[in-house]
Order: structure tokens, then sequence, then C-alpha cells
């Protein structure tokens, strides 16, 4: 009988463990924040954009040559992105814009005419 007590206790020992290993590994993979990064490339020279920031808000129209870049990092909880890009009016050729989030791409678009956008969201786990 004392065999078998020992038996139960040590393969609770086990598993009390083997959980809070799981946990900490879950933990561990599942940041609480993310990293985004907005893109704008292309060869027009100069455009306008206008860009959701890390706060939500969105940022007053900005002149900026390319390529341009911004990263930040935000919560992870559902949200909304945002990113548009314009060209002047003295400027030619094609713009891109690219949004990413820890690498993995939310969203991309591209036009040879005046002004694109990207849009897409986060989801929270």
């Amino acid at each position: 009988m004392a065999r078998r007590i020992r038996w139960l206790r040590g393969s609770l020992v086990v598993a009390l463990v083997l959980f809070a290993a799981s946990a900490a590994w879950t933990l561990r993979d599942d940041p609480q924040e993310v990293a985004v990064t907005y893109e704008v490339t292309g060869s027009a020279g100069a455009v306008e954009i206008r860009y959701e920031d890390s706060d939500g808000a969105l940022s007053a129209p900005t002149l900026v040559t390319l390529p341009w870049r911004r990263q930040f990092t935000v919560p992870l909880a559902a949200r909304f992105l945002s990113l548009s890009a314009g060209r002047t009016g003295s400027s030619s050729g094609d713009v891109t814009c690219r949004i990413t989030a820890d690498g993995m791409l939310i969203a991309l678009d591209g036009l040879s005419g005046g002004y694109t956008q990207c849009t897409g969201g986060l989801t929270g786990r």
C-alpha cells in the first residue's frame, strides 16, 4: 500500500511539473506586444502619407521621400491598422505600401496611379 501511495505521489509531482512547464512555454510563445512596420516604396519622388499610429490615432498628412519606413510596437489586441500614400502634384511614378506585424504580411497594395492604401487588422489572442 505504501508503495502505491509513493507511486501516486510521484506521478502527481511529474504531472504538476509538466503542467507548469507547458504553461510557461505557452506564456513565452504568447507575446503581449507585436512589432508593426509600415513601409512605402516606389519610384515616385515625394508622397504624402497618413497612418494610424501606435496609439490608434490618425497622423497628420506628412510629405516624405521614398523609401519610407515606420516601426513601433503595439499591445496584442484586436485593432485596426491603416497606411495611405499619395503622390504629390509634382511627382510621378509608382507607389507601394506594406504593413507587417512581427514580420508577417498584413496588407500590401501598389498603384501606378496617384494613391494607394493598405488596411488590415490584428486579432487578439
